[in-house]
């Protein structure tokens, strides 16, 4: 059997997608039963400690870099879409480089170059790695517990003044997919430091004292580079609030909660599906049709009658319930029914939690297997929290994201597609998307190699940036890097950075990039 990770749907084995919602469906094991939520807290001491061989000079730990933005998951569901029409296949095994994103901060530039990790500034390259292993790619896609869905995470950070950097080297453990975790400051090879073998992933605290890490036998690890904490054993996914204080995992399907002093709480048994995000204060679940939010020091029980989650950002949940009804719930209560159809799925928030975004599909999600799923775009606007009247946003659609440039869109169009800002066509066989406020960049009219035309796009006027670019992505204070001039032979190309007074070459033999927001 399989299930749906967004409406948990049960199909037959030989399903790709799900019937209700066409989210595609996973392999499922052996159900448990569901449990009673424990009545009393159950507390564990903090595990044994043991010191690492050694510390990083300084204080080299620092506020995680955030990851991989929506828009950056959403081109990988681009390369998927198109894989199927027989597209942009040089794409898929580039990578894309760039992200959304909409905060001012500090962003650090990452790339491969000649098989090993590379940083950059504007006048200087530091090498990071000495042995990075081929096999390991920059990101890797997660199926996510929290977030409900597949999300893109890097495998690299930065502290918040982009002077301590955190990535994999060396070891590669190929039947696990894990690494070798390293921390150095730019430009002092003295300070190298390893922080533990096999890690599947790990996260860094925004105040720059710790960082989190899985590695590959489910041991989920706390180290402040003066002890090393074991916090669980036989931990599938775990999620570190920015504060700190606040870090919730699973074991199996139960959920648990980690606090500052050390210890840890069991929060509920038999978890069906949970949200939360690092942004939040709390946790939303739920157990067979109870709907819960649990902001770690209370538990509340929303209502009974929950079918399924649909999303989650910030406060806000919306969901299904037993009537097919989709419903909105603000931190922690349930607040109004949306006005959308039980058809609706793909359900997103805008960035600035002024909209909710809804597909309702027309084609294709009862067809053949291999079918496009074409869809009608709606737009639930939200004033001071209270949903609006729904209102089409888009036609004909088999992708979208909104930013604050507006929403985008593909339609297919013959063996390629079609990207639309709102109602307005900006490019043909479009890939390489990246948003900085009212800025848009994209790459366009790409040949059979995979080389298209970078161009910026700000609501006034569209102007070309350059020929042949593969790759784009934005930084924290609007910067334009881009990879370009690849040689389909070697995947190495050029790496540009372009500031709108022009284009400077940063490197050369330049295989793939990635832009850390910190």
């Amino acid at each position: 059997m399989k299930i749906c990770p967004k409406c948990n749907k049960i199909m037959e084995d030989e399903a790709k997608f799900c019937s209700e919602c066409a989210g595609e469906l996973m392999p499922i094991e052996e159900e448990a039963t569901v449990e009673e939520i424990a009545d009393e807290s159950d507390v564990q001491e903090e595990a044994a400690t043991e010191q690492p061989t050694s510390v990083p000079t300084e204080n080299s730990a620092a506020p995680a870099a955030r990851g991989r933005s929506r828009l950056g998951m959403f081109l990988s569901m681009l390369l998927a879409v198109v894989a199927v029409a027989a597209m942009y296949i040089f794409y898929a095994e580039l990578g894309f480089g760039g992200v959304i994103t909409q905060k001012e901060g500090q962003s650090t530039v990452f790339y491969e170059k000649n098989g090993q990790i590379y940083c950059a500034d504007k006048d200087t390259e530091y090498a990071l790695t000495k042995d990075y292993p081929k096999e390991l790619s920059g990101t890797v896609a997660l199926q996510d517990p929290f977030f409900g869905s597949t999300v893109t995470e890097l495998r690299f950070q930065a502290s918040s003044d982009g002077k301590t950097v955190f990535f994999p080297d060396k070891e590669y453990d190929a039947d696990n997919g894990s690494y070798s975790l390293y921390c150095m400051k730019l430009g002092d090879d003295a300070s190298r430091y390893k922080i533990a073998n096999r890690v599947d992933r790990y996260f860094i605290v925004l105040d720059g004292s710790a960082v989190y890490y899985l590695d590959s036998e489910g041991k989920l690890y706390r180290d402040d580079f003066d002890k090393k904490t074991v916090i669980d054993n036989e931990v599938s996914s775990f999620l570190v609030f920015e504060n700190e204080d606040r870090v919730v995992y699973l074991k199996g399907k139960d959920l648990y909660a980690f606090d500052s002093s050390g210890k840890t709480r069991k929060l509920a048994a038999a978890v069906d599906e949970i949200r939360a995000n690092q942004e939040s204060v709390g946790v939303y679940y739920r157990i067979g049709q109870r709907l819960y939010y649990d902001d770690l020091e209370k538990r509340t029980e929303i209502k009974g009658d929950a079918e399924c989650i649909l999303a989650n950002a910030g406060e806000y949940l919306v969901y299904r319930n037993q009537s097919k009804k989709v419903c909105l719930v603000n931190k922690g209560v349930m607040t109004a029914t949306l006005d959308c159809s039980e058809k609706a799925s793909d359900v997103s928030f805008a960035d600035d939690l002024s909209a909710i975004y809804y597909a309702e599909y027309i084609v294709g999600a009862d067809e053949a297997e291999d079918a496009l799923l074409i869809f009608d775009l709606y737009c639930i606007p939200l004033k001071n929290g209270k949903p609006m009247a729904s209102e089409r946003a888009a036609f004909d659609a088999m992708l979208y994201d909104s930013c604050e440039v507006g929403v985008i869109c593909f339609k297919p169009a013959g063996t390629g597609s079609e990207m639309y800002l709102d109602d307005t066509l900006l490019g043909t066989d479009v890939s390489g998307i990246a948003s900085y406020r009212k800025k848009l960049a994209f790459i366009s009219d790409c040949d059979s190699k995979g080389n298209g035309t970078l161009k910026t796009y700000d609501t006034e006027k569209t102007v070309t940036v350059a020929q042949d670019a593969v790759s784009c992505g934005y930084t924290a204070k609007g910067e334009l890097w881009y990879l370009s001039n690849v040689a389909s032979a070697s995947g190495k190309g050029e790496l540009y950075l372009y500031t709108g007074d022009g284009s400077v070459l940063i490197s050369q033999d330049v295989s793939d990039f990635w832009i850390v927001e910190h």
